[in-house]
């Protein structure tokens, strides 16, 4: 193969592998829990089901306008896994355990609901991404 072929195979499989790396980092795929093919068999699936839930409730809370967490050093057009989990905890968290409003749809996180206390609103967005 030239190397115009490999480079596009191996960008054909780069949203799988990010897509796998994420489900590593955040949900434990391939992890030492999973030593027996039992524990394989039986976990893998319902991880692999748990990384879509977050996709579809991530989507369905904010279309396409998802917040992405933005820094000076690392500039994102689309975000990630990790933007996806954000928002639903910060959803849950916001709705069911703390009884904010609703969120208002935004495309940056620095443009918070002006009803949040500005203290607790960067504590939720903290915890948000912390894991």
């Amino acid at each position: 193969m030239g190397p115009e072929q490999i480079l596009t195979l191996y960008l054909g499989r780069w949203a799988m592998e990010v897509t796998f790396e994420e489900a590593r980092r955040h949900l434990g795929i391939e992890t030492q829990r999973q030593w027996s093919r039992t524990a394989i068999e039986r976990t893998t699936p319902c991880l692999f089901g748990l990384f879509t839930l977050v996709v579809v409730l991530a989507q369905h809370l904010h279309g396409t306008t998802t917040p992405i967490r933005r820094s000076a050093w690392h500039a994102k057009d689309e975000a990630t896994f990790v933007d996806l989990l954000a928002a639903v905890r910060r959803d849950l968290w916001r709705t069911r355990v703390l009884n904010w409003p609703p969120p208002i749809r935004t495309s940056h996180l620095a443009n918070s609901p002006a009803s949040l206390d500005p203290a607790l609103a960067s504590l939720l967005e903290a915890a948000c991404y912390a894991a």
